[in-house]
């Protein structure tokens, strides 16, 4: 069999393992990512806390004062996006699920 021939043999619309391990893949990168902005949120809100507590200078209270609501729209910005990827993924999901059941054959038991 020559290499031209073997790639006509490949259905590319039907899901395969490697599909749904990409998906499971992302899953994953997504929760990672969602984690890192956590991550970050909690540093920038902790930061502007410390700087409230910890200095007396005004213009320190007033970048203390700016970095808790970045830390909170860090948090929310984290999580909006954590949402979408997560319904593209679900839709991802759906739709291998449906190829793999229309290439199912019927039994006619």
């Amino acid at each position: 069999m020559h290499k031209a021939e073997k790639h006509k043999e490949i259905n590319l619309t039907e899901p395969i393992l490697r599909d749904y391990m990409a998906i499971e893949r992302t899953v994953m990168a997504n929760e990672r990512t969602f984690l890192s902005y956590i991550r970050a949120a909690l540093g920038l809100f902790i930061g502007g806390a410390s700087f409230m507590e910890f200095f007396d200078s005004v213009v320190i209270h007033m970048v203390g004062w700016l970095f808790i609501p970045l830390g909170l729209a860090t948090f929310g910005v984290g999580l909006w996006r954590y949402k979408k990827i997560q319904r593209l993924i679900l839709g991802a999901e759906d739709i291998c699920r449906l190829e793999q059941e229309k290439e199912k054959p019927v039994r006619g038991d």
